[in-house]
């Protein structure tokens, strides 16, 4: 994907574009003063456009300044929202935004924190990418349904043992699941070990992780809380964590942790995706979560 990033003047923007290619965004302008206007006209936009402001937020003094204000900034952020293009404002602390501009996307981020940069871009970028795809994708077929006897048999012939083989396994296994049941894979961000949406005509990206082996309460919940925080950070729409007791065991759904994560165990996952589809599991959790904790 192709982008254009509009800067506040006086920025350190390495960081920010060391991020990109993991992303998926390959390459960029980088435009910093009026003279690169026309970059984004009609004729060569952008898959997507970032805008960078300065933390600090000085006012114009200078009538023919070298490069563009924050104002500048935000101005240019409007008239690519009002031209359908997607945008992202990154807004380093203590500046803040009190009225984000309609359509588009705000993240508070220093700018020389990677991992935090990295999320945010991830997320704009994944989003940006499914809802294009969305658009240009024909009407899907019906909900697809797995083998579950044989994601079944697989999973009871995992061998437990020291090592990592048995949750390596556990999580080939889950995502193996989750694309046979019409899930389209993105790329993960840090610290995640799946990125889905869950149908072709959806823009919702979700994270999965996957907890393998003699688990406890306490380490599903540790789990949880992790996912929830990477959710949050990617601004993506759901977490889900998968786990697959290596004694059998079942761990009932924890309601304290907030509506952007859900448990699921493995081996049920699997029996629901022979009868339901994808987007239909995810919602059903979702409701019963809700549900109970209310």
């Amino acid at each position: 994907m192709h982008a254009t990033v509009v800067t506040a003047g006086g920025l350190d923007l390495r960081t920010l574009l060391d991020t990109f290619k993991g992303a998926g965004i390959t390459d960029a302008w980088v435009l910093g003063n009026a003279a690169g206007d026309s970059l984004m006209s009609d004729d060569s936009q952008p898959d997507l456009v970032i805008c960078v402001l300065s933390p600090d937020d000085v006012e114009r003094v200078d009538p023919s300044p070298t490069g563009f204000t924050n104002l500048d900034v935000m101005m240019r952020a409007g008239q690519s929202a009002g031209r359908g293009l997607p945008t992202l404002i990154i807004v380093p602390p203590p500046l803040l935004v009190p009225s984000p501009i309609a359509g588009t996307v705000v993240a508070r981020c220093p700018l020389d924190e990677r991992e935090a940069l990295a999320d945010h871009v991830w997320a704009f970028v994944s989003t940006t990418r499914a809802a294009k795809q969305s658009v240009a994708t024909p009407s899907p077929a019906p909900g697809r349904r797995v083998d579950s006897g044989s994601f079944l048999h697989r999973l009871e012939h995992l061998a437990y043992g020291p090592g990592p083989d048995f949750s390596l396994g556990v999580e080939s296994l889950t995502a193996e699941l989750l694309q046979e049941a019409g899930a389209g894979f993105r790329e993960s961000p840090p610290r995640v070990d799946l990125a889905f949406i869950p149908s072709a005509d959806s823009a919702a990206v979700m994270l999965v992780e996957v907890k393998a082996g003699k688990l406890t309460e306490d380490r599903l919940i540790a789990a949880e809380v992790r996912l929830q925080e990477r959710v949050e950070t990617t601004r993506a729409q759901l977490g889900v964590l998968v786990y697959h007791d290596a004694m059998g065991r079942e761990f009932p759904t924890r309601y304290a942790t907030g509506a952007a994560v859900v448990r699921l165990a493995l081996r049920k996952l699997i029996v629901q995706l022979s009868t339901q589809n994808l987007p239909d599991v995810i919602a059903s959790a979702v409701a019963h979560r809700g549900a109970v904790a209310s």
